[in-house]
């Protein structure tokens, strides 16, 4: 990717875009819904579960310690659950971490390449940054 296209959109990305913490922050809920058996009947429930989860995750800074804590407690008290519940979400936080910084940075990665394709066109990974041409396998096999 491009210097001045990575540049903009992984930052970004580290800030906005957060599939695996959406993801996580769902489970945790699902986990504390199963753990408590609170009743979830209407889709009207489980709308209100995924809000909170969003919520959540606009609370998590980039930072990697402290903001999941925010937004478990965050979680916790928008749920109604007790605060006991806090260090079954950090367990789990801790198992699921991996995954979800996979899951965050494919994304990234993968923002940043559809980015340059619609920048620079179709050829966006033939190009060097500098603007010269790089050698294909085509073009090896010409030259022999």
């Amino acid at each position: 990717v491009p210097d001045d296209i990575a540049e903009t959109t992984i930052p970004l990305g580290t800030s906005f875009h957060k599939d695996g913490s959406i993801i996580g922050s769902m489970f945790k809920i699902m986990f504390l819904v199963t753990l408590f058996a609170v009743p979830m009947t209407t889709v009207g429930d489980i709308l209100g579960m995924l809000g909170i989860a969003l919520v959540a995750n606009l609370l998590i800074t980039a930072v990697p310690i402290g903001g999941g804590t925010i937004s478990e407690m965050l979680i916790i008290t928008a749920m109604g659950f007790p605060a006991t519940a806090l260090p079954i979400l950090t367990i789990i936080a801790t198992i699921i971490d991996p995954q979800a910084t996979l899951l965050n940075v494919t994304g990234d990665t993968a923002s940043s390449m559809l980015t340059a394709r619609m920048v620079d066109g179709k050829d966006w990974m033939n190009k060097k940054t500098d603007n010269e041409e790089i050698e294909t396998k085509k073009d090896k096999k010409k030259k022999n």
